[in-house]
């Protein structure tokens, strides 16, 4: 079990690594270029 969950959170981290730099041009893209904002944010 324990080795199951260290191999996910491994995965987990690799994962966010991996789509972070794609997330922050996109956002980085929205913000500074088009200049609108977004059609359906998220409400929390």
């Amino acid at each position: 079990m324990i080795a199951w969950l260290t191999h996910f959170t491994l995965a987990l981290l690799a994962t966010c690594r991996d789509v972070l730099p794609i997330a922050v041009i996109i956002i980085g893209f929205q913000l500074l270029v088009i200049r609108q904002p977004l059609a359906n944010p998220k409400k929390p």
